[in-house]
């Protein structure tokens, strides 16, 4: 009712005859800010005790405007703008991600110092690799905390997929354009912290844990959890043959084959469904940096 209410109130005032009229609409509410564009929006953001206000048609876009312009107004649309909302954001990978992530943030919060997080209001959205770039004309212009998770994506020297052992460079558009603004992958591996963070903006891609560093999030999962997949892949459900006895027993060298074997929302339902697994290095590390940011 809010979506078809605030496009209803937009026909009337266009078709009115004789009349002149503003309408002035102060809300929290993603539907109504998804049906309304972006030309009518008025962004007002708390710091302190001070308070701006922002033109939301006056988002610098740089040369390729229309097209950004475009994109971002389509997928907000289709996100109900949650983002203008939040306390804070995660861009993430795919869907895998976004499922998993409610579930990581709160299991994250249980540690000392990061019980805040899991009361913040935190717009996670999927945007994949290819397309987080793009928001960064919105994320600078919202000033909004955001962590962007995303995939190391190796290749190797004609640009094919790989394991992150055998990898040269990374196909990643967010990691070569954006942050770290590396394409070579040794010098992605190398990066610290600080390579990584521009403002309040934080990337995290797969970092080496035990030993393996995986190229996706299904593999990087791997890694961190060996010992509970062997003890626990009976109880998942979907993925569950793929761990089996004979895959169990060399699963850290036959981790990048099997994942890409992996059915990989039903994976993730089998892990929701399930207690006990750890967080992967590298979205743990961007889950530390979130908690300590400001909203």
């Amino acid at each position: 009712m809010q979506s078809v209410f605030i496009k209803e109130i937009s026909k009337a005032l266009e078709y009115a005859d004789g009349v002149t009229a503003q309408v002035i609409l102060s809300t929290h509410s993603s539907h109504m800010v998804s049906g309304s564009d972006f030309d009518p929006i008025r962004y007002f953001k708390r710091k302190g005790h001070e308070v701006s206000v922002r033109d939301l048609s006056a988002l610098p876009l740089g040369k390729d405007d229309g097209t950004v312009l475009n994109f971002l107004r389509r997928y907000m649309k289709s996100t109900h703008c949650e983002l203008f909302f939040a306390d804070k954001a995660i861009f993430v990978e795919g869907q895998v991600e976004r499922l998993l992530l409610p579930l990581m943030i709160a299991k994250f919060a249980e540690g000392e110092g990061a019980s805040l997080l899991a009361s913040q209001y935190i717009s996670i959205s999927e945007v994949g690799g290819a397309y987080a770039h793009v928001f960064r004309p919105l994320i600078d212009f919202l000033g909004v905390p955001t962590l962007i998770v995303t995939d190391l994506d190796s290749v190797d020297d004609d640009g094919k997929k790989c394991r992150v052992a055998d990898g040269k460079s990374t196909s990643n558009a967010a990691l070569k354009g954006w942050l770290p603004g590396k394409s070579v992958l040794a010098d992605l591996m190398s990066c610290d912290a600080s390579s990584k963070t521009e403002g309040h903006v934080r990337v995290s891609y797969q970092v080496e844990e035990n030993g393996s560093c995986g190229r996706s999030f299904e593999e990087a999962f791997v890694y961190a959890n060996i010992d509970w997949l062997k003890s626990n892949h009976t109880k998942l459900l979907a993925s569950g043959k793929l761990f089996d006895e004979a895959a169990t027993k060399n699963l850290v060298t036959d981790a990048y084959e099997l994942c890409a074997r992996l059915p990989k929302v039903d994976f993730a339902l089998d892990l929701v469904a399930q207690s006990g697994w750890s967080i992967p290095k590298y979205i743990s590390d961007g889950l530390e940096w979130l908690a300590q940011q400001g909203s």
